[in-house]
């Protein structure tokens, strides 16, 4: 019954053209719902953007933990090469694309990965590799 209604709004949204302001903690209904949304931390936004920019690309470590679960990890940049930025902290290192980055070797960096981003990389316990469609977020610290 409640997937029929967001199906019915949505449909009604369309049909007359209008803004609807949709208020809900239900974050399957914002994802399926929103052209736009808006997360909120004490009363100031933190990020405004579609479902896919906030949940592919948060802006804050606290977006990737609010919008869906996210590991939100603190490494230093071991090293830029080719296509890809190598993170290192404790619990091992972090391979990731090149593209969605603009850090400098040495600096402390927060990454935020979500699970159906990580693969095996090689046989080195603890090395993960995020691909192109990996959600993530790095902000300097």
């Amino acid at each position: 019954l409640r997937r029929q209604m967001q199906h019915e709004l949505k449909r009604l949204q369309k049909k007359l053209g209008i803004t609807f302001i949709y208020i809900t903690h239900e974050q399957e209904e914002v994802i399926n719902m929103s052209d736009t949304i808006v997360v909120m931390r004490d009363g100031r936004f933190e990020q405004i953007g579609s479902p896919s920019e906030v949940y592919d690309h948060p802006k804050t470590s606290y977006v990737a933990s609010f919008v869906g679960s996210a590991n939100v990890l603190k490494g230093t940049v071991e090293k830029i090469s080719g296509d890809t930025v190598v993170l290192r902290n404790s619990s091992g290192t972090m391979v990731c694309d090149k593209e969605h980055f603009s850090v400098s070797e040495g600096s402390t960096e927060t990454l935020a990965v979500r699970e159906e981003c990580l693969r095996s990389y090689g046989n080195h316990c603890g090395e993960n590799f995020c691909r192109r469609h990996a959600p993530y977020c790095c902000e300097a610290s």
